[in-house]
């Protein structure tokens, strides 16, 4: 791939999956209950992972907190994998090879999101190419059309520098991928503080968007 691109997707496993299993956690709590010799101190803290399992526990998975919201919220999820990424492309580079790496994330749905991972992505390979002694590289950061919101104001996402829409694909989901009792039950809060939703979802249908649904 010497002088091509190559575009790279983050990960877009919903929450759950990173999680520890719960069935799991159970068989571990009644092993330590039942063995004499273990300690008060690995039953508290199985139990204390139990609880924050089932307080991250959604109804529907696969449409909620997940892909760039998770990256967001959680960003260690997401600084691994473009560190990854650069660190890479940059050894790469040293040896002479030409390199152009698309870095592409889930489910973006609003420019905020992309204005903020663009920006996650750029002070990383920053710090990264400081460290390798490079002066620059060349590379990209963009997103699938999938989110159906994202359809509909695709226009401004690429009208951040260094940014791209990747390419399209179907849209199986609802205008921001967000169920109600996912928004209310784990990423909203934090969207709320964070500033990458100005308002909950469920009201952010207005303008633009709404006009072209």
């Amino acid at each position: 791939m010497d002088g091509l691109p190559v575009t790279i997707r983050l990960l877009d496993p919903p929450l759950h999956e990173f999680l520890p299993k719960e069935h799991e956690l159970r068989d571990t709590i009644s092993s330590i209950k039942s063995d004499s010799e273990s300690s008060n101190d690995d039953l508290i803290r199985a139990e204390a992972i139990l609880a924050r399992v089932m307080s991250l526990q959604e109804n529907n998975p696969m449409l909620g907190f997940r892909g760039c919201r998770l990256g967001l919220v959680y960003p260690e999820i997401y600084q691994m994998q473009i560190a990854a990424i650069i660190e890479a492309a940059s050894e790469l580079k040293k040896e002479g090879v030409d390199v152009k790496p698309d870095i592409m994330m889930p489910l973006v749905g609003t420019r905020e999101e992309m204005k903020r991972l663009l920006s996650m992505v750029n002070d990383l390979a920053s710090e990264i190419l400081r460290r390798y002694g490079l002066e620059g590289l060349h590379y990209l950061v963009g997103t699938m059309i999938e989110v159906p919101r994202a359809a509909l104001v695709a226009g401004i996402l690429p009208s951040l520098p260094n940014s791209s829409v990747l390419e399209p694909t179907t849209l199986p989901r609802r205008p921001l991928a967000t169920p109600g009792m996912t928004q209310r039950a784990n990423f909203l809060p934090s969207t709320s503080t964070t500033g990458f939703f100005p308002k909950t979802p469920s009201t952010y249908w207005t303008g633009r968007a709404s006009e072209g649904l």
